[in-house]
Order: C-alpha cells, then structure tokens, then sequence
C-alpha cells in the first residue's frame, strides 16, 4: 500500500512589504526556516522585511528590490545602531557587507539592491515556476511514497517512520 506525504508547506510570498518590527520579523524568519517554506521575495520589501533575506530558504523574482535604513524606536524616533547591528547579522555575509557602509536613517539609492545584484550577493533566484500563483500550482497533490523503494527508505529514517 503506498504510503502518501503530505504536499510541501505553501510558499510566502513577499510583493509589497513596507516592514514593522524586528522581532516580529525574526520569528516569522525563524518559524519560516524551521517550517521548510520557501520565502519568494517577488516585489518591493522594505524595512524589517530585509530579515527575509535571511531565511533558509530564500528566492527573489525578476522584480525584487529591498530598502534597508538603520533601525530606530517607533515611538521616539532615536537611533538603534545595536538593533541594526543585530539585523545586519541575520542577513546573508555578502548582502550585510554591501549594505552596511550605505545606511542612514532613511533608503537611499546606495542601500536598495535589485534583484540581479541580491543574485550577484549569493541570493538564489527564484524559478520560473515558483513566480506562478501557488493555486495554479499543482501543489496540492499528496507525494506517493511505495514501500520497498530507497527513497521511502530514507524518509522513514529521516523522520523516524517504523515500518
């Protein structure tokens, strides 16, 4: 009898993110990862939603750009330089290294990357595919695993599957 897994978590899909807070982008980053989802940054994402650059599993599209400036209280307006700090080193080595001489309080030209320099930085593109609309995807099929084969095999080591 095959044995079926369930389809892989829907992707999130990043088109028009102004930011927010920093913690609550660090735990959706940190959720995201240990969920397995794949973040596709496929428009504007500004702020905070920079963090999404550090997910396990993350892709931008043709038309990705991030604005990124330093961080800084919401309600007072000062600067955070150890909040910044922080953030900068969530994000990948090569993106940090570009954007932290370039930010001020506020975006400017020189920290706002497009998505052919985040793929020059090491960002993945995403493919072809993955810009479709998840409901024309036929994601919702379940994965036929039959008993016997390899793979099956190492999924149920993986997962600790007894047979």
């Amino acid at each position: 009898m095959p044995i079926t897994l369930p389809p892989p978590p829907p992707a999130i899909v990043i088109q028009n993110d102004g930011g927010g807070l920093v913690n609550t982008y660090i735990n959706k980053v940190e959720r995201y990862s240990a969920e397995g989802r794949e973040v596709r940054i496929m428009g504007s994402c500004r702020s905070a939603c920079v963090l999404y650059l550090g997910a396990k599993n993350v892709c931008v599209g043709p038309d990705a750009v991030i604005k990124a400036h330093q961080a800084y209280e919401q309600d007072t307006g000062q600067l955070r330089p150890d909040v910044t700090l922080y953030m900068m080193n969530q994000l990948p080595v090569r993106v940090s290294a570009r954007l932290m001489p370039y930010i001020t309080k506020h975006y400017n030209p020189q920290s706002t990357l497009g998505a052919s320099e985040l793929v020059s930085l090491g960002i993945k593109r995403c493919s072809p595919q993955d810009t479709v609309a998840a409901k024309d995807r036929k994601a919702d099929k379940p994965i036929e695993i039959r008993p016997g084969d390899p793979i099956t095999k190492a999924l149920f080591y993986i997962f600790g599957v007894k047979k």
